[in-house]
C-alpha cells in the first residue's frame, strides 16, 4: 500500500512540474533561434518572464503573433510555444519577412513606441556580454 502512495506522489509530482512549464518561458535566458547559424553578434540577453512582468504584458499575442488566412497579421491569432523561423526563414522570400527583419521590428518597433527598452544594436547585442 505504501509503495503504491509514494508511486501516486511522485506522478502527481512529476505532473505538476511539467504542467508549470508548459506555459512558462521563464528558464529561456536567450532570444537564439537555432535558424540563425552564423550570427554576427551575440545572441541577446532575455528572461521572458522578467520582460513580460517589467512592460507589463498579460497577452502572449503582443509578442507571438499569428496569421489570419490572407497572409496578414491577425490580433486573434497566437502563436506561442512556435519558433519564430517555424514562419520566417532566415533569408525570407515570398510573402514571407525575413527572420532577422521580424525579430528587430517586433521587438524594436514595440521599445520605440513604448520609449522603454533597447533599440541599438549594441544595447540589445553586446560584443562582451557581462564587461
Amino acid at each position: 500500500m505504501n509503495r503504491k502512495i509514494l508511486t501516486l506522489c511522485l506522478a502527481l509530482l512529476a505532473v505538476s512540474l511539467l504542467a508549470g512549464t508548459l506555459h512558462s518561458q521563464d528558464d529561456m535566458k536567450q532570444l537564439a533561434d537555432p535558424a540563425f547559424t552564423k550570427a554576427s553578434r551575440p545572441a541577446v540577453s532575455f528572461r521572458h518572464d522578467e520582460h513580460n512582468r517589467k512592460a507589463k504584458l498579460e497577452d502572449c499575442k503582443a509578442c507571438h503573433h499569428g496569421l489570419g488566412k490572407d497572409g496578414r497579421i491577425d490580433p486573434k491569432a497566437d502563436s506561442s510555444g512556435t519558433k519564430c523561423s517555424d514562419c520566417h526563414t532566415v533569408a525570407g522570400g515570398g510573402k514571407g519577412m525575413p527572420l532577422m527583419r521580424a525579430f528587430h521590428r517586433q521587438c524594436g518597433e514595440c521599445h520605440e513606441a513604448k520609449g522603454a527598452g533597447p533599440v541599438a544594436c549594441g544595447e540589445c547585442h553586446p560584443r562582451n556580454p557581462g564587461k
